[in-house]
């Protein structure tokens, strides 16, 4: 795929960690009550270079800006090069990449940071190796939710992962108690699924671009 090369230097550009999900939501907060007289009227910009873009999205409370910011950056990427765009879905990367994260931690016996946080090679990373889905059939929001919030799913994780390093012996089945967090506060990412009338894989439907 022609973006690769492109995300590479993007992620040398703006690789950090992701803050903490409360520290953002402070901020957000901070600022509501921060606003002038003057900027309330509103601003007034003149375009000079239009770029595509996808919708904007929302993350939620959540600490998953460099999986957003990252699919999105492929998003126009595939508008630049005059392929027909698609809105994919962060929570499936963001899903993948906290198993991968889990096994590190584990392998290096909690010799890495856990969290929610994570960077944009993160996104293409778990693209080769478990592939991609629309933002359609996996959102991450179940049981009436419309706003992701990993705050609770996160502390568990964690604490899983950290009471498994610290009792030194490794649960065979640990990585399964691991998805089935996931599952229950995500729901379970789709093995298969229907997109323009066909029938995709994660990973077919990734090559079809």
């Amino acid at each position: 795929m022609n973006w690769r090369k492109s995300l590479f230097i993007a992620a040398a550009l703006l690789a950090t960690t992701t803050t903490q999900t409360f520290a953002q939501d402070n901020l957000i907060n901070a600022l509501k009550d921060n606003v002038s007289d003057k900027s309330k009227e509103g601003f007034v910009f003149t375009p000079i270079i239009n770029l595509g873009t996808t919708s904007v999205k929302d993350q939620g409370s959540s600490g998953t800006c460099w999986s957003y910011s990252g699919n999105s950056f492929l998003e126009s990427e595939m508008i630049r090069m005059g392929k027909q765009p698609v809105e994919i879905s962060q929570i499936f990367t963001a899903y993948y990449t906290y198993l991968e994260k889990a096994k590190t931690y584990v392998q290096l016996h909690g010799g890495q940071s856990q969290g929610q946080g994570g960077q944009l090679h993160d996104v293409l990373t778990i693209f080769r190796k478990y592939g991609a889905v629309p933002r359609e059939a996996y959102t991450g929001l179940i049981n009436g939710k419309t706003r992701n919030d990993f705050s609770q799913m996160s502390k568990t994780i964690e604490k899983m992962n950290a009471d498994l390093v610290k009792n030194r012996k490794i649960d065979p089945n640990w990585q399964q108690a691991l998805l089935n967090t996931m599952n229950e506060h995500l729901g379970v990412p789709p093995q298969s699924f229907q997109y323009n009338g066909k029938t995709y894989t994660p990973r077919t439907w990734l090559m079809r671009w």
